[in-house]
């Protein structure tokens, strides 16, 4: 094995590079755990066992975000080895980001920046307007006609409305897991206000 003093420039840039390789193979592999663990773990088990492994809840979501991305990458050692920079680069279209890591554009030398410009640039096209939904008039709200009738009405066609294409173009740009996210929570609070009396 070479000292320190017989290392040429490019034995120095290869150890590096193969560190930096090992550093993105083992976040996404972090997050692949993560996956597996959150979907293996009952309800309610989700976020004592991420304390226990000391992880906050975002990071488990942005870890998790870059294995559902990069798990199938076929070359781990292409890839930028920051977190924020894999993190920005799954907002990238797939096959344009494809083109990039093969072409050298993106790789061990991307910085976070260099990650957010190209994913801003290389974004999936964004979906059409969803239609503008029916919105409810005071007749289908039997006979109330106090103000707290119109709350309820100025809430459900927000709801039906401006809120929900709103929401739904904000999923235009989300990973699966990050729509699944929001899913969960919007479950939550319609199970809160089912249950309520």
């Amino acid at each position: 094995m070479a000292t320190q003093a017989e290392l040429t420039v490019e034995d120095r840039v290869t150890r590096f590079q193969r560190e930096a390789s090992r550093c993105a193979e083992s976040l996404i592999r972090m997050g692949q755990y993560l996956i597996e663990d959150k979907a293996a773990l009952g309800h309610g088990e989700w976020l004592p066992h991420l304390e226990r492994i000391g992880v906050s809840q975002p990071m488990a979501h942005r870890l998790m975000q870059v294995a559902e991305r990069f798990a199938n990458h076929s070359n781990s050692n292409s890839l930028p080895p920051s977190l924020d920079a894999l993190v920005a680069l799954t907002r990238a279209d797939p096959e344009r980001l494809d083109q990039a890591i093969e072409d050298g554009e993106i790789g061990p030398q991307t910085t976070i920046k260099g990650a957010r410009e190209f994913a801003d640039s290389a974004s999936p096209p964004a979906q059409s307007e969803p239609d503008e939904p029916e919105v409810i008039d005071a007749e289908i709200v039997e006979g109330e006609e106090d103000r707290r009738a119109d709350k309820v009405l100025a809430l459900i066609n927000d709801l039906r409305g401006p809120w929900a294409n709103g929401l739904c173009r904000e999923a235009e740009g989300m990973t699966k897991m990050e729509r699944d996210l929001v899913a969960d929570a919007l479950r939550d609070a319609l199970s809160r206000l089912e249950s309520m009396e």
